[in-house]
C-alpha cells in the first residue's frame, strides 16, 4: 500500500515517484494500491494502477488489513495511526529534508522525525538522510525519460536560455534563479529564463518578476 498525498493528475516529482514505483512493483508480480487525497478534478482515472482517493477511517483500516507493507511517499502523521493499530510494517520515503518551517522549533517537524523511528527509511540523498532519526538507507531518485533522442536536424547550438521545470514551492529556489537573472542583466549578460510549473508560490514568483522588471 502506497500513500502519496500528492498524486496524479497533479504533476511533480512526488507524484511521478509514486506512479513509477507502483508500476515497477506491479511488473514484478506484487499487488499494489495507491491512496491519495488528490482529487481527479474531471481527469480520467489511471487504468493501470489501483488508486483509492480520500478513503474514510474504516476504509483506511481495511487497506491496512489488506497490506503487507505500508509505504509512505513522504511522512504523513494523519495516516500513521492506522498502520500502527494494524501492526502493518512501515517504510518512509523522504524526498525533502525534514526541517522546521521558518527555522526554530517546529512541533510537527519533530513529530515526523520521531515517527521515522517506527519503520524503515529511504532518503533521496545524504543531505536528506542526515536529520532522520530512524534506520535509513539512501536511494537516489529515479527519472522518467521523456526525450530519448536529440531533436532531428539540431545540435547543441540550437539550445538557448535557462529552463526551470518543477513545482513552484519555496524549497525549489525559483526566487534564487530570478535573482541570478537580474544579476546577469546588471552585468550586461543577456539571458532568458523559462519557468514551467505551478504551485502555491506562483503569485510570489510573478510579483518578484514584476519588481525586478524581468517580464520580458
Amino acid at each position: 500500500l502506497i500513500e502519496s498525498r500528492a498524486f496524479y493528475p497533479s504533476v511533480g516529482g512526488l507524484e511521478m515517484m509514486a506512479q513509477e514505483l507502483g508500476r515497477e512493483w506491479q511488473s514484478r508480480g506484487h499487488n499494489v494500491r495507491i491512496v491519495t487525497v488528490t482529487p481527479l478534478d474531471g481527469e480520467p482515472e489511471l487504468e493501470d494502477l489501483d488508486v483509492r482517493r480520500s478513503p474514510s477511517s474504516p476504509g483506511w483500516m481495511g487497506q491496512m488489513r489488506w497490506a503487507d507493507v505500508f509505504f509512505q511517499n513522504g511522512v504523513s502523521l494523519r495516516s500513521l495511526g492506522y498502520a500502527l493499530l494494524n501492526g502493518c510494517p512501515i517504510v518512509f520515503r523522504h524526498p525533502d529534508v525534514l526541517r522546521p518551517i521558518n527555522g526554530g522549533f517546529d512541533l510537527r517537524n519533530e513529530l515526523k522525525r520521531w515517527a521515522t523511528t517506527l519503520g524503515k527509511n529511504i532518503a533521496s540523498c545524504e543531505a536528506v538522510a542526515k536529520p532522520i532519526w530512524g534506520e535509513t538507507v539512501t536511494v537516489p531518485n529515479t527519472v522518467r525519460p521523456i526525450f530519448q533522442d536529440r531533436l532531428d536536424g539540431h545540435n547543441d547550438e540550437f539550445r538557448s536560455g535557462l529552463l526551470f521545470v518543477g513545482r513552484l514551492v519555496s524549497i525549489k529556489g525559483v526566487d534564487v534563479a530570478i535573482r541570478a537573472l537580474r544579476i546577469l542583466r546588471e552585468r550586461g549578460i543577456e539571458q532568458t529564463l523559462t519557468l514551467c510549473g505551478d504551485g502555491p508560490e506562483r503569485g510570489a514568483v510573478e510579483q518578484q518578476i514584476r519588481e525586478y522588471d524581468l517580464a520580458n
